[in-house]
């Protein structure tokens, strides 16, 4: 008996056995049936977020060695980089005829993303940046957003929820005005070339500040040019027995061949670092090329050389030739900054919400969400998910490494290291539309003849220009023209609800045509500028009106602006570059150049990043222009 009921026990603990078993096996077949679109989405996301990092971490490397080559610097030990948990390597190839193929392939994780880029020695001016400001920086309201990245030459002030999705620039603003200069003229320098004996390669001219503390910002120079010379080295050095030191260099710059025409104009040279002038020493400004007796510089003089800070030079090479004095002073502006004018970037989120990674670079970073890495000298408040090399921080979470001198209440959740070399600010950037290019296109709208001294209404259809018109331009809803060549209107450029300016057929697939207007210009609902685009061909909108909080506001519009866009307007190239653009609900463009830049509340601002070649009819030429730019894998 007792044998049986053993036997029934062990028998029925088996069963319980094997339903808890069983009952084991369809639970974990359920959690795997039901997680397995889980877990697969998952994996699809992390992916997809890989492969995002890739395309940017390619963009990046892309960009930085084509920029690398319009503006003539070194690119040997910059084709690989290694960001983000990724690497990129990028092969420049010479194709000839003056083409260059930049293909740059980046990894993250096996994520293979590709881009490449043709460029090519072109005519016409030259966009590094899509978004351009000059020293009115940019004001964003609550809710605005820019796609794109920005190179700023005043401070960028944000709000609620304001967010940038591109890397941001932030370079110390030049003040409005300078008493370092001399700027009488009355005969010609010619340099870059041997002359009358003389061998005029480099030209130079001292120059002294009686106040302390000023950082120098940039440089203006009278120029024009014969031919088609290189682009033009310039450098900030001190002073030695009474010439320029060759072993110390402060500030070195390049001034595009592309920004100088041959008429007389002030050309804007920014430099790499900002150094601080010391009262009453002697700088000097070395202008530095490679001979060329067929094509070369003109530097305006006063041959009375009235200039008591400072005289001219040449020689054949300054660093190791001998420096012959000339009589005379040459022509030059050179404009600083103090602390007021150091460049902030406060309460903006740099970043966007599909996991973008953008670095931000600032004097000052106050208040703001910076996805990638920042480069500042004071960080206060805000959260950075990448590195960060600073002074100082306060008050704020680094999810990355940090590099810093003062750390007060900061978390860092990689590594600390400290003392460090503050970042250096990002330098003055000159406006891509010189005062050489804006008059080649205003004379040579003049060469065409005026059009009408007065107003013109354009009907339905119309070719308009080339020429000039003396008063507005106005073209009415519901009105579609052509641009036939290069317009300058002394009046203002009025254009309405669902009208459209387009290019004429004579600009073909790849010329771009310019509109100048020396007033203000409106564009208001649903207006289309060059839309859609067909090749590469581009149309610019430039306003000449000074109406911004450092020009001043002689020539505003109703919404004290040089260009106010707002309601779905689709525009090509938009250009203020003494005054503000003011936007507002739905803006689309391809390139903006403005002295200030203002959002209104709920703005998305898009515009392209791969910009291509701008072939003008008229104007300077012999920059590096994007022929092509595209993602191959």
């Amino acid at each position: 008996m007792t044998t049986k009921i053993l036997k029934r026990k062990k028998n029925e603990g088996q069963v319980v056995i094997l339903v808890a078993l069983f009952a084991v096996f369809v639970s974990s077949s359920l959690i795997m049936i039901i997680s397995s679109p889980v877990v697969s989405q998952l994996k699809t996301n992390r992916i997809l977020f890989e492969a995002k990092k890739s395309y940017y971490l390619s963009e990046s490397g892309n960009e930085d060695i084509v920029y690398r080559i319009r503006n003539g610097a070194n690119i040997v030990g910059q084709k690989n980089i290694i960001l983000n948990d990724g690497s990129a390597g990028t092969v420049v190839t010479d194709l000839g005829s003056g083409i260059k193929e930049v293909v740059t392939t980046a990894n993250v994780n096996n994520k293979i993303r590709k881009i490449k880029s043709r460029i090519q020695v072109t005519s016409g001016v030259s966009f590094n940046y899509g978004l351009f400001t000059g020293q009115g920086g940019i004001e964003m309201e609550n809710n605005t957003r820019i796609n794109g990245s920005i190179y700023s030459n005043g401070s960028i002030e944000g709000a609620s929820n304001v967010m940038i999705a591109g890397d941001v620039y932030v370079a110390p603003r030049p003040a409005t005005t300078t008493n370092i200069k001399w700027i009488t003229q009355n005969d010609d320098f010619v340099f870059g070339r041997y002359i009358g004996g003389q061998q005029r390669v480099d030209a130079m001219q001292s120059f002294a500040t009686s106040t302390n503390d000023l950082r120098l910002s940039k440089v203006s120079l009278y120029l024009k040019k014969i031919g088609n010379p290189t682009n033009l080295n310039i450098k900030i050095a001190k002073d030695k027995s009474g010439n320029p030191d060759k072993n110390n260099i402060l500030a070195t710059g390049e001034i595009l061949s592309s920004l100088i025409s041959g008429s007389y104009a002030y050309v804007d040279v920014g430099f790499n670092s900002n150094p601080v002038l010391v009262a009453n020493q002697k700088y000097w400004i070395v202008a530095d090329m490679a001979r060329d007796d067929d094509n070369y510089y003109i530097w305006g003089i006063d041959n009375f050389g009235e200039y008591s800070l400072g005289s001219p030079k040449y020689s054949d090479d300054w660093t190791k030739s001998s420096i012959i004095d000339v009589s005379g002073d040459l022509d030059f502006k050179v404009w600083t900054t103090d602390e007021e004018g150091l460049g902030t970037l406060d309460t903006v989120i740099v970043g966007d919400d599909v996991g973008g990674v953008f670095n931000a670079y600032a004097h000052n970073i106050i208040d703001s969400q910076i996805s990638g890495d920042a480069f500042t000298y004071s960080l206060s408040g805000g959260v950075v998910d990448g590195n960060i090399i600073a002074n100082s921080i306060s008050n704020c979470t680094i999810n990355g490494d940090a590099d810093y001198n003062i750390n007060t209440n900061c978390t860092v959740g990689g590594s600390s290291h400290s003392p460090t070399t503050p970042p250096v600010d990002p330098p003055y950037l000159p406006n891509p539309i010189s005062e050489a290019n804006i008059e080649a296109w205003k004379n040579e709208a003049i060469s065409f003849g005026t059009i009408t001294a007065g107003d013109l209404t354009a009907g339905d259809g119309d070719t308009i220009g080339p020429g000039v018109i003396g008063g507005d331009l106005i073209i009415e809803s519901n009105t579609d023209v052509s641009l036939g060549g290069t317009l300058y209107v002394h009046g203002n450029i009025i254009v309405n609800g669902d009208a459209g300016i387009g290019l004429g057929a004579g600009y073909g697939a790849n010329g771009s045509g310019v509109i100048l207007s020396d007033g203000w210009i409106d564009l208001y609902n649903n207006v289309d500028l060059n839309n859609p685009r067909s090749g590469s061909g581009h149309l610019m909108l430039v306003s000449l009106a000074q109406c911004d909080k450092y020009y001043g506001f002689a020539t505003c519009n109703s919404d004290i602006s040089s260009i106010s866009v707002s309601n779905n307007v689709r525009a090509d190239i938009l250009v203020a570059p003494y005054g503000a653009i003011e936007m507002s609900n739905n803006v689309s463009i391809t390139a903006l150049v403005g002295d200030q830049l203002n959002l209104k509340n709920n703005i998305i601002l898009n515009y392209e990043q791969g910009l291509t070649n701008m072939n003008f009819s008229s104007g300077p030429s012999g920059s590096w222009g994007i022929e092509s730019w595209r993602e191959i894998e």
